[in-house]
């Protein structure tokens, strides 16, 4: 990665989370590291067009609105390619999407829009193993959804209300930034699916698809029919 003639060239590879000290297993991106390096490349005089290849599962919800943000706003400045390079999963997708143009190699894939939350259940491994577990606490709630007892109506209510609402983040987001509307990224965007390359390109969940070598080439002959997209669509709320 890094520079390719005017070209710089970013990693958006492995899990996805805020910070470099939550990586784990074989590594990772951090929105924080990427946005530092995207801001340095968006501001270097030197830097004619920005690539982001991407291979991501996916990860944390945390800081990846903000960077689709900054992503998005810096349309305009100069071209901003995303090539998903093979997977551009949930998270990456989100990001991906941000860019003026996303690319998806021919075997690779885009999609899983949706947001998921996890409660395990220990109550009975800790029945059979002779365990009996007491949280001492203050605070109403502070316990709800503790991993020590089945997950009661209220609490998963709660938690439900916050997949909801990062759901509605990630689909507004992608509605703008693939310039189309909420609903028809609910209703055509893979509804939680996978898509593979020529369906995203199809259902415009994507613009084209080709090599990775494919989308450096289109940036370095600095052809007119990319398409650098303007801000030119607004946030969609219902």
């Amino acid at each position: 990665l890094g520079r390719r003639g005017r070209i710089h060239v970013m990693g958006l590879h492995g899990t996805i989370t805020q910070r470099v000290g939550l990586l784990t297993g074989s590594g990772g991106t951090s929105t924080d590291e990427f946005s530092r390096e995207f801001d340095e490349a968006i501001n270097d005089r030197d830097v004619g067009a920005i690539l982001i290849d991407v291979d991501s599962p996916g990860g944390s919800v945390f800081g990846v609105h903000e960077l689709s943000q900054k992503i998005f706003e810096a349309r305009g400045r100069k071209p901003i390619v995303a090539i998903a390079n093979s997977e551009a999963y949930s998270a990456g997708y989100y990001l991906a999407s941000a860019a003026d143009e996303l690319w998806v190699t021919p075997s690779g894939m885009v999609g899983s829009i949706g947001v998921l939350a996890t409660h395990v259940d220990w109550s009975q491994w800790n029945e059979n193993q002779g365990l009996g577990v007491t949280y001492i606490h203050a605070g109403k709630y502070k316990v709800e959804g503790n991993p020590d007892e089945p997950l009661g109506k209220e609490a998963r209510a709660e938690m439900q209300r916050h997949v909801d609402r990062y759901y509605r983040m990630f689909v507004e987001s992608v509605a703008r930034n693939r310039n189309t509307t909420p609903e028809q990224v609910e209703s055509n965007f893979g509804q939680g699916r996978i898509v593979g390359a020529a369906d995203a390109v199809r259902k415009g969940m994507a613009d084209r698809v080709g090599q990775f070598v494919d989308a450096t080439l289109k940036l370095q002959s600095h052809s007119p029919s990319l398409a650098v997209r303007k801000r030119r669509v607004s946030l969609h709320r219902h």
